[in-house]
């Protein structure tokens, strides 16, 4: 069964180290696990993993990897549904958005340890990873970029800030929704995935896309 943009298959040896290794990296960052760890966490040996998916940071990459094909077939799932909508209809264009939000939220609800994945990297800073990064990463943001700047050139939405900053602030805000969830008076922050929060937050997300982009 191969999970969620992770792009092997979890019932294989390197789908799981995998797997387990994206865990461990959401929890203690790149520098904060060693192989040795992660094999243990596999119940194999240092050689075995070595030999399924090479060293550490062949191992990261594959893991920051599965983060990029899980958005990259969301954004294929976005374009497909934007380009059958009719857009001339006012009332496609009131009701897509929120169907895009919720289905992004809901993915994410059911993958949080992509949330702690994407929080961790930034925060590890590491810059060996820098190249590789802005490789696997810029194609993605630039189709996103692209997609945003025809919409906006075309009259369908309205984005009077630079599409790359409103890229960055989406991205932060969903995900930082599901690391650190809603203030809470009493208990200083509320379980994310609590049914009536992801409401609330899904509603949230909705008024800010619509804001934002003059829904």
């Amino acid at each position: 069964m191969k999970k969620p943009g992770s792009g092997e298959d979890s019932g294989t040896s390197a789908g799981r180290i995998v797997e387990i290794a994206t865990a461990l990296f959401a929890e203690h960052g790149y520098h904060g696990v060693s192989t040795r760890e992660i094999a243990a966490a596999t119940g194999l040996s240092v050689a075995t993993v070595h030999h399924h998916v090479g060293g550490k940071h062949e191992l990261y990459v594959k893991v920051f990897r599965s983060l990029l094909d899980a958005a990259e077939v969301f954004f294929g799932e976005v374009a497909e549904q934007v380009g059958g909508a009719d857009l001339s209809d006012p009332a496609v264009l009131r009701e897509l958005p929120g169907r895009l939000v919720d289905r992004f939220v809901d993915l994410v609800d059911q993958n949080p340890v992509q949330a702690r994945l994407f929080l961790r990297h930034w925060l590890d800073g590491a810059e060996e990873f820098n190249a590789v990064e802005a490789e696997l990463s810029l194609p993605l943001f630039r189709k996103i970029d692209e997609a945003l700047t025809a919409a906006r050139d075309a009259g369908l939405i309205r984005l009077n800030v630079e599409p790359r900053l409103f890229i960055r602030s989406f991205e932060w805000l969903v995900y930082g929704y599901f690391v650190c969830g809603a203030f809470d008076w009493e208990h200083w922050h509320r379980d994310p995935h609590d049914p009536a929060q992801l409401i609330a937050f899904k509603q949230l997300v909705r008024e800010y896309i619509g804001r934002m982009l003059g829904f």
